[in-house]
């Protein structure tokens, strides 16, 4: 049997107990939840259907509504398609919309990608990534997925990186990466669909990490693994994969991060060299975090009003002894796990937690 990487697995908005899984067979695979009767054989997981591709699906957006889904692939095209992914008397699954993120011909993979919210939730937000070493150009829209129609072609030139969309809808933030090791952040008025960027900052320099191996995941490259407006729209954190985690007023974007914080490098066990490889804003009862989890096998909790130099920063609420893969941080009204933590090594682990003041989050 021939085993393939998994590239993202995403649940149905409308069903928890069916999920999809893109891989790098060229497969979407829908599956469903089997209950957990003893007297039936098949509980676990059910196969319901596998979509074939005729390039790498790579990641899973469902919009928020649930109503439509995006797999952004790695021959530079996005295509939506309806709920109806998870019906298995359909054989053949057609997008109702196809978009092409780069010029046709151009060895470029279809990177961030995100749905619209509020006076943008008819746009999809994505970017291009250039595959060859030598390449840093990008192409940046949105797309008017009612209509199917470029809405905005955006004046970045460098290649994509990431992307974070405030949580009214209006604001983008792009994150890019061009020649020279230059990592513009720029803000973009995404209400009225302006396509110069009303203000532009570099990032800070990457930090040079030490190479444990040749395998590190890190090697040449400087990277902004994942972006997360706060719930309030006015901070934005910007997860780095040399393990630095860097928090901004988007309302003086100019001054820099208004706080630094950083994971610990990992040690020859862990190894990966990802960095930090996302961050999760939590709101509190009278306070707001973010967690993180970097390569040095910790998700951490830090609070951007207490200042970067506070003792109690960076708080340790579980643990792994290998790098972090990807967490979740649930929804315990809801009934989810606190938090939930993938590990480079395969492992997952559940874990309940409160912040340094003892008070549950």
């Amino acid at each position: 049997m021939k085993y393939y990487t998994v590239c993202d697995v995403a649940f149905n908005p409308l069903n928890p107990r069916q999920f999809l899984s893109s891989g790098y067979d060229l497969v979407v695979q829908s599956w469903e939840i089997l209950d957990s009767d003893d007297n039936d054989e098949r509980k676990g997981l059910n196969a319901i259907h596998h979509f074939p591709f005729d390039s790498r699906p790579q990641d899973l957006i469902f919009s928020p509504d649930g109503s439509a889904l995006a797999i952004n692939c790695h021959d530079g095209t996005v295509r939506l398609y309806y709920q109806d992914l998870f019906e298995d008397m359909i054989d053949v699954h057609v997008p109702f919309k196809k978009f092409y993120v780069a010029p046709r011909g151009l060895d470029h993979a279809a990177g961030s990608t995100l749905w619209g919210m509020g006076p943008s939730k008819h746009l999809l937000f994505t970017s291009s990534e250039p595959t060859e070493r030598d390449d840093y150009s990008g192409f940046h829209h949105a797309f008017d997925t009612c209509k199917g129609v470029q809405a905005v072609q955006f004046d970045a030139l460098e290649a994509g990186d990431a992307a974070s969309l405030s949580p009214d809808g209006a604001t983008l933030a792009l994150f890019t990466w061009g020649k020279d090791s230059t990592h513009p952040i720029r803000l973009y008025d995404v209400r009225r669909k302006v396509k110069e960027a009303y203000e532009t900052e570099e990032l800070d320099k990457f930090k040079v990490r030490p190479q444990i191996s040749s395998n590190q995941g890190q090697g040449d490259t400087e990277e902004v693994n994942q972006a997360s407006f706060s719930p309030d729209g006015r901070l934005l954190a910007v997860a780095r994969n040399d393990n630095a985690l860097h928090v901004y007023d988007v309302r003086a974007l100019s001054r820099g991060p208004l706080c630094r914080f950083a994971h610990h490098d990992s040690d020859a066990v862990g190894g990966g060299g990802f960095g930090i490889v996302a961050a999760r804003w939590i709101q509190g009862r009278d306070r707001i975090g973010i967690a993180s989890g970097g390569n040095d096998g910790c998700v951490r909790l830090w609070e951007p009003a207490l200042g970067s130099k506070s003792d109690i920063q960076g708080a340790v609420i579980g643990r792994t002894d290998f790098d972090v893969a990807h967490f979740s941080v649930g929804d315990r009204q809801s009934g989810e796990f606190p938090l939930v933590i993938g590990d480079a090594g395969g492992g997952m682990h559940t874990y309940d937690f409160a912040n340094p003041d003892g008070i549950p989050i």
